[in-house]
């Protein structure tokens, strides 16, 4: 581990984290932030804390409120654990990362859009999210942005892997719908 690059992570035991470190921890060394190891990002003292003790040159901030249909009953409330995770903690640790000089990469998704494009969606696309989920997701890569440091924002759609989670991904869902003899609405890019 001496000689492995370290990064910082936040949720690397969720869906996306999970994945990713398990196809990169025999290159990297990873460091995470989350419930399941004890912290609450949610307690800036612990999270400050964490980061003191853990320098590196970088950091992915995996974790996020998820929950579309969840965060859609917190609409609008700043106080609600959609807003405080999506918004005031990406807040807080880009402003952390600009001061300890760490590049941070921040996963983000592509409920920012509305979906009304013809085409594919580019980066320079303006973003107009419908729900809340999006709607945080993107006030969360406008602290990013604003906070002066150096960033990477990557938006993702319909996460899944080749692992059963403790969290169903994309394809699990679809599966489980069928398996219950429900109708799935997909969508057809045609």
């Amino acid at each position: 581990m001496a000689n492995q690059v370290q990064i910082v992570t936040t949720g690397g035991t969720g869906l996306v984290g999970s994945r990713v470190i398990e196809l990169l921890k025999n290159k990297y060394a990873f460091f995470d932030a989350s419930l399941e190891n004890g912290i609450d990002l949610l307690d800036t003292a612990q999270l400050e804390l964490f980061l003191t003790k853990h320098p590196s040159q970088y950091m992915i901030h995996f974790a996020a409120f998820t929950d579309v249909k969840a965060a859609q009953q917190e609409q609008g409330n700043i106080n609600g654990l959609c807003y405080q995770l999506n918004v005031e903690v990406s807040k807080y640790i880009a402003q952390k990362c600009h001061q300890q000089n760490r590049h941070l990469i921040y996963i983000s998704t592509d409920y920012v859009f509305d979906g009304e494009k013809v085409g594919k969606y580019k980066e320079k696309d303006l973003p107009n999210p419908l729900n809340w989920y999006g709607q945080t997701k993107y006030l969360g890569e406008r602290a990013i942005i604003d906070s002066g440091c150096s960033f990477t924002i990557l938006r993702i759609s319909s996460p899944f892997g080749i692992h059963q989670h403790r969290k169903p991904d994309y394809v699990q869902k679809i599966l489980n719908l069928l398996q219950g003899n429900s109708g799935v609405m997909l969508f057809n890019d045609l």
